[in-house]
């Protein structure tokens, strides 16, 4: 649905504008991920919303996509699938959030836990890559890294802050967020996101 709908928006746009088919490609594809991001965005909150797990979700969804575009990490190979498993895993973060209740001193455990693990996969993998798109370069890989490892300090900072502040919902909220985000950044989060679904089939690379 998404990439006929962005085909058919690019085809009109380029006859309008006497664009060139690689253009056309071009601009297809953008509006895959423009039109992809904007579904799977207004069905989480919508959801969300409905189930009562509006906050939670909201938190752990801005914890996983601000690390999700520093650190990379696997896609599915088709947009039903993305859609199925982003909606599910986010609504799911946003509900462990929500009902999951931990004393002070565990949640700063399972903090530095998540952070520690953080840092082990960024040394290792970060950043992890897709088959479309790799990033070799070492000086570029080494900027990366160095980023990731500023942002994870700051980020745990602020968690350490709000959890002095008794918001424990905000804090597990996030950390389920940016746990998920550097799984996905790891060989195991990369087979995870092939698992085969009949949901999968008819559609693009998400």
């Amino acid at each position: 649905m998404v990439r006929k709908l962005s085909h058919n928006i690019s085809s009109y746009l380029c006859g309008e504008l006497n664009y060139s088919d690689e253009k056309k490609e071009i601009l297809s594809y953008g509006l895959q991920i423009i039109l992809g991001a904007s579904i799977k965005l207004i069905t989480i909150i919508t959801l969300a919303y409905i189930f009562n797990i509006f906050k939670p979700t909201i938190v752990a969804s801005i914890a996983f996509i601000f690390f999700r575009r520093i650190i990379g990490g696997s896609h599915c190979d088709t947009f039903n699938k993305c859609y199925f498993l982003s909606v599910s895993l986010l609504l799911l973060l946003g509900l462990l959030g929500k009902i999951v209740a931990l004393q002070y001193h565990i949640l700063l455990i399972l903090a530095i836990v998540i952070y520690l693990v953080a840092v082990v996969i960024t040394i290792i993998w970060v950043p992890m890559g897709t088959e479309k798109k790799t990033i070799k370069n070492k000086r570029t890989r080494l900027k990366i890294k160095q980023k990731t490892f500023l942002t994870l300090i700051t980020c745990f900072v602020i968690l350490v802050y709000f959890h002095m502040q008794a918001t424990s919902e905000i804090v597990l909220s996030s950390l389920l967020g940016i746990a998920l985000a550097f799984f996905l950044a790891t060989p195991l989060g990369n087979k995870f996101t092939r698992i085969k679904f009949n949901i999968g089939k008819g559609e693009n690379t998400c």
